[in-house]
């Protein structure tokens, strides 16, 4: 039988890390409307696919793939942490699949 009152006295508190909170739509279409071709993909991407920050740092290419319907892009399917055991696929909305799109036609012009 522990004696879980003695226990907690010595256990240190708990530590909240995560104090943030989801923006809200006016917030992000702040956001969107002072981004320029790629701060746009990257907010809708952090937005609409619930990855972390730092999971985006590790995205290729290769990690996006659209889905498509009758030919039309609907929405697009990106594959977060590829090749390590922690990966897991995110579905990410069609407006952030058009933003994409166009960052990587804006990358390969460059």
């Amino acid at each position: 039988m522990l004696n879980w009152k003695k226990i907690s006295r010595i256990l240190p508190k708990a530590r909240r890390y995560a104090l943030d909170r989801v923006p809200t739509p006016d917030e992000i279409r702040e956001i969107l409307d002072a981004s320029d071709i790629r701060g746009k993909p990257l907010t809708l991407l952090l937005v609409s696919s619930g990855i972390r920050e730092g999971a985006a740092e590790t995205l290729h290419v290769g990690d996006y793939t659209p889905i498509r319907n009758n030919g039309q892009v609907v929405a697009g399917r990106l594959v977060v942490y590829a090749g390590h055991h922690e990966q897991y696929v995110a579905f990410i909305t069609f407006e952030t699949c058009v933003a994409l799109d166009k960052y990587l036609e804006f990358r390969k012009a460059k």
